[in-house]
């Protein structure tokens, strides 16, 4: 809760919502082997301006694909908006784990704290340095 930035409230941790954040965290911690052998390669150097459209969906991708230190995309270091959506204008928070997990860890992920600069380093860094 800390990580996506939302309070904890004993009352809501059910057995079931308890065994589900467990489950999750094992899936982040022993992937598939199929997502184990999926390479994620660096997008190719963009070459010509032309291809400005194709790069930056490939950086999506990739992006989209890679787990932070703390199981996050790492497209949650490049989100357009870093206030929550209960701070921010004409936005409303439509609740845990909505519209789905996944979403929430883009959206809410903490840009502060160690996990955050790690992954801010990832991000940013040149694979070949």
């Amino acid at each position: 809760m800390h990580g996506i930035q939302r309070p904890f409230v004993a009352a809501t941790a059910t057995l079931i919502l308890v065994q589900e954040v467990w489950d999750n965290r094992f899936d982040l911690e022993n992937p598939d082997r199929d997502v184990e052998r999926e390479a994620i390669r660096d997008p190719s150097p963009m070459v010509k301006v032309d291809d400005i459209k194709k790069t930056l969906e490939d950086i999506d991708n990739v992006l989209n694909k890679r787990r932070g230190l703390g199981g996050s995309p790492l497209c949650c270091i490049t989100r357009e908006t870093l206030t929550l959506p209960e701070n921010t204008s004409g936005e409303v928070d439509p609740g845990p784990g909505m519209p789905s997990r996944e979403a929430e860890l883009i959206r809410r992920t903490r840009h502060d704290g160690p996990a955050y600069r790690h992954d801010n380093r990832a991000v940013w860094q040149s694979s070949d340095m």
